[in-house]
């Protein structure tokens, strides 16, 4: 008995190990495609990355290009794919039965080192090619913005103001604004207008890459400026 104790404690060890190598869907920033990013995985000998592509068009295809990289936005270091399932390669092409159907594919790259928090995915080629900009690896900052997210759903404006404000403090290397975004929308939802206008100009003199696109989604939506 006390040997298969030991092996079934053994056995939830693994398991525990297996699953905290696995991110079920990750945050990213923005994509150029209708995509969700269905889970990244690190094993020995690779990380992969699982994506779920939505048609939107009639008579719509698809493929992916061999040159698709993962770049490490702190440091440029680039992670160029090793190789991709469930989506031809390019010039062959994946032919869509309908609108709203749905295409899930891998692409495989080597291993990433644990201390790379966000990268952006980059295929290279010519014309509609696949991007993935702020694509976040790391477990606790996905569990701040999913806190957030599922905080924000259930009207407890409290925590998730708390969720993503936390997650900009932790990881202010974090080069895109979504946080930023949500934080001031949930200001002006409190009616904290002076708290909103003092981070968006915080937003706006700051080096996140898409902060006019930020500032201008929250105006349009709130009618919010601080010009």
């Amino acid at each position: 008995m006390r040997n298969l104790t030991l092996l079934l404690l053994f056995l939830f060890i693994g398991l525990f190990e297996l699953s905290a190598q696995t991110i079920v869907k990750p945050n990213f920033a923005v994509g150029s495609h209708p995509v969700t990013v269905d889970k990244i995985s690190r094993t020995d000998s690779a990380f992969v990355v699982q994506i779920t592509l939505e048609n939107k068009l009639p008579n719509g295809y698809f493929c992916a290009g061999k040159d698709i990289v993962l770049k490490d936005i702190t440091t440029g270091k680039l992670f160029k794919m090793n190789y991709s399932e469930g989506i031809p390669v390019c010039p062959d092409v994946y032919h869509f039965k309908w609108i709203g159907e749905k295409l899930t594919f891998s692409f495989y790259f080597p291993v990433v080192d644990t201390t790379v928090h966000f990268v952006n995915l980059v295929e290279n080629c010519k014309e509609n090619c696949l991007v993935i900009n702020g694509l976040i690896l790391d477990s606790t900052m996905n569990a701040l913005i999913n806190q957030g997210f599922d905080a924000y759903t259930h009207e407890n404006l409290s925590l998730a103001f708390e969720s993503f404000q936390s997650a900009i403090d932790r990881f202010p290397d974090y080069p895109y604004g979504f946080l930023y975004g949500n934080v001031i929308r949930i200001l002006l939802e409190e009616k904290k207008v002076k708290e909103a206008k003092n981070l968006a100009v915080k937003l706006r003199d700051s080096q996140i890459i898409d902060k006019y696109s930020i500032l201008k989604q929250i105006e349009k939506e709130k009618g919010f400026s601080i010009e």
